[in-house]
């Protein structure tokens, strides 16, 4: 027998390593042409990551994916969304009009069958009852609708020959989850939609909810089962919020209870904590955010959520009461580029919101009525528009005669308005005083108590 020493047996090893077939690398795309496209950018969500692309100069992308298993993924091109399923190794190329969104988008390519199928139920469901229609009828009829549906949408794998075992597994598992939720939102929707006083499921609608574990972490793979664990929680929240004694206990509070109340598993009450303080910060009342950071921490998170949290609080501390506003340079609707100098000397009262924003919307009557009521005075109203392209921001703008100053924040979710002011969420609302220092910056809608805040304001000066 022939001995090797050291260095002559790692020459072997590696030499049968070289010799030796070696994985080839998975490469998986989405690529396309987006047809009289609005603006150059394209997005991708998955999970909690966001991708940014530009079309070329012949409106054509092409994007590649380091995936190891399948994911689900949000394409988003000016303000309008769709969802797909990409696989390791899909080359999938779409087509689309946003001018038709839904009814122009194709696929073809590796892949396209599943997407193909998942554009055609957004148009079936177009064809289908409504949610809004489905929450109107009765309790048993709602039931019996809600499983119809379900199988249709089902049924339809069959006529796009899709044969992959793990999508059609994936899919019914995460139909029965939303199918669970909106059996949830049921109650509560009858009541609001039919403007009901007072509305009650019967005493056994809830059972089916007896054998659910809101605490089965292996089900997470599913979108719809972490809806349901949120759905959970946001009940739970709820149910405390409206029996509360004390009218001035905060929704925060009950939210952080809902979950302790609910969430044994630690690493997942650590994450829900995380979003939610990450997600929420700037909603909390100021009296009651370092208890509920405090909560979170002690939940022992990764030290680099950690130091991204506390990076996050030491950013929100320079948008305080007193602190100078961060300032904006955007063009306005006529053409005119404006500062925050441009309104010194008088109290600014801003709304940034996007005409994608069904709440945004919602508030214009208010709106209208506060500019109404402050008329001649020393207010500025000034609405920010955060849409992806100015287009759809000029035509509500110009159609509804809405009143106020209204500007335009190129780059959408990076516009500087969104980083500089922390927003989370639209609509926000910022009040700054006459000198250019923030009074609150995440002050009341014009549907709350704003107006009654912006009289004081003008009789103290």
């Amino acid at each position: 027998m022939i001995k090797l020493n050291n260095w002559a047996q790692l020459s072997v090893v590696l030499l049968l390593w070289a010799c030796a077939p070696q994985p080839e690398k998975v490469t998986t795309t989405i690529s396309g042409e987006i047809i009289n496209p609005i603006g150059d950018v394209i997005t991708f969500r998955l999970g909690g990551d966001r991708i940014t692309d530009t079309l070329d100069a012949d409106n054509k992308f092409s994007t590649a994916f380091d995936i190891t298993a399948p994911v689900d993924i949000v394409f988003g091109h000016g303000g309008e969304i769709t969802y797909l399923y990409l696989r390791p190794g899909d080359q999938l190329y779409l087509t689309l009009d946003p001018a038709e969104f839904d009814e122009s988008l194709t696929y073809s390519g590796k892949g396209a069958e599943i997407n193909n199928y998942k554009a055609a139920m957004v148009l079936l469901g177009d064809s289908l009852l409504s949610t809004r229609d489905l929450y109107k009828m009765q309790e048993d009829q709602f039931l019996v609708a809600l499983d119809s549906i379900s199988a249709i949408e089902l049924g339809y794998m069959a006529d796009f020959n899709i044969d992959d075992a793990a999508f059609i597994a994936y899919t019914r598992e995460n139909s029965k989850w939303s199918d669970i939720v909106t059996k949830m939102r049921y109650e509560g929707a009858h009541r609001s939609l039919l403007d009901l006083d007072s509305f009650s499921v019967s005493d056994t609608y809830y059972d089916f909810q007896l054998a659910l574990d809101v605490n089965d972490t292996s089900l997470l793979k599913y979108p719809a089962f972490r809806s349901y664990v949120d759905e959970s929680i946001e009940k739970e929240a709820s149910r405390g919020y409206y029996a509360r004694a004390d009218e001035s206990e905060d929704y925060s509070g009950f939210y952080v209870e809902a979950i302790n109340a609910l969430i044994q598993v630690p690493s997942l009450k650590e994450q829900l904590m995380y979003e939610f303080v990450s997600d929420s910060y700037s909603y909390f009342p100021v009296e009651v955010r370092d208890e509920i950071v405090a909560a979170w921490k002690g939940l022992n998170p990764d030290p680099e959520r950690v130091d991204e949290i506390d990076q996050m609080i030491a950013e929100f501390q320079k948008l305080e009461p007193g602190n100078p506003a961060p300032d904006f340079r955007y063009v306005s609707i006529d053409g005119d580029t404006l500062t925050m100098a441009d309104f010194k000397g008088k109290l600014v009262y801003i709304d940034v919101w996007a005409t994608w924003c069904g709440p945004c919307i919602a508030e214009h009557p208010h709106m209208e009525k506060l500019q109404q009521r402050f008329e001649g005075q020393d207010v500025a109203f000034v609405a920010v528009s955060t849409d992806s392209s100015p287009d759809p921001w000029r035509k509500m703008v110009n159609e509804r005669k809405l009143g106020g100053i209204h500007l335009y924040a190129p780059g959408a979710w990076q516009s500087t308005i969104i980083t500089d002011y922390l927003i989370q969420g639209i609509p926000r609302f910022i009040l700054i005083d006459r000198e250019g220092n923030i009074i609150d910056a995440n002050a009341a809608r014009p549907s709350g108590d704003i107006g009654d805040q912006l009289e004081a304001l003008l009789k103290s000066a």
